[in-house]
């Protein structure tokens, strides 16, 4: 990260203006562009930063009032773990078969809660935590992933998706390949132009960014070796090609 924010000066010219923008600032910024970028790429197909996670949920039945469903264990289905879920599977049998995912509204209308099931649906709710620390009372609400029909017995679930980063600090590696870096330090230049109220400038280095972006998730989603071109973040103005 030290070396990023040292790129990041050296690009934009501001290597002397700490005051204006403090290491803080740019490692806000970082962290602000890596999670944008991981949410994009995930969005627009990309199985880059995908993780999976397996475990089993020992709960059935309806979980909470109004939740149509049973919500899996918070090792599995909080989003205080994921920022982005993509796929739930449900281990029936001997076969992890996915779910097909639905909103909270779709579930309510789905099932009449009768009967516990085989599930079939997954959906995000929010649900509220409480603590007895507190009494009782609401310590903090985070959305939930729940399928439906309620769990019928203990069942293993397999989530895919994007998992939560905490703010990456100084001391932390970057996974640099495929033109991650560069995207990072343009976006701080969009920032910092938009600081500045530069308006031409933001418009340049914004159509910049978005050029990045997208050549990013065409190597993202085709590994296949092939012509690139980047930025020597060093020295404005060069480039090369490998």
């Amino acid at each position: 990260m030290t070396e990023l924010e040292a790129d990041i000066r050296t690009r934009y010219d501001i290597e002397t203006f700490t005051a204006r923008h403090p290491q803080a600032q740019i490692f806000r910024w970082v962290n602000d562009a890596y999670r944008d970028l991981r949410d994009r790429l995930t969005a627009d197909g990309s199985l880059l930063f995908l993780q999976v996670v397996e475990d089993t949920c020992t709960e059935t039945g309806v979980s909470a009032i109004g939740v149509p469903g049973t919500v899996l264990d918070a090792t599995l289905g909080s989003f205080e773990i994921w920022e982005y879920v993509k796929e739930v599977h449900a281990k029936i049998g001997s076969a992890w078969v996915p779910l097909e995912e639905i909103s909270i509204m779709d579930a309510l209308t789905r099932t009449d809660l009768s009967s516990n099931g085989v599930p079939r649906y997954w959906f995000l709710a929010g649900v509220n935590r409480t603590s007895e620390a507190t009494g009782g009372a609401n310590a903090s609400q985070a959305m939930r992933i729940a399928v439906s029909p309620p769990n019928d017995a203990a069942r293993s679930f397999r989530i895919v998706g994007v998992q939560y980063v905490v703010d990456l600090v100084a001391t932390d590696k970057l996974f640099t390949d495929l033109g991650l870096q560069e995207y990072l330090i343009r976006w701080n230049g969009v920032l910092l132009a938009n600081r500045d109220d530069d308006v031409q400038l933001w418009q340049a280095r914004k159509a910049e960014l978005q050029e990045c972006y997208q050549d990013i998730l065409r190597r993202s989603k085709n590994r296949t070796p092939g012509r690139s071109v980047r930025s020597d973040t060093r020295t404005r103005g060069t480039r090369y090609v490998r």
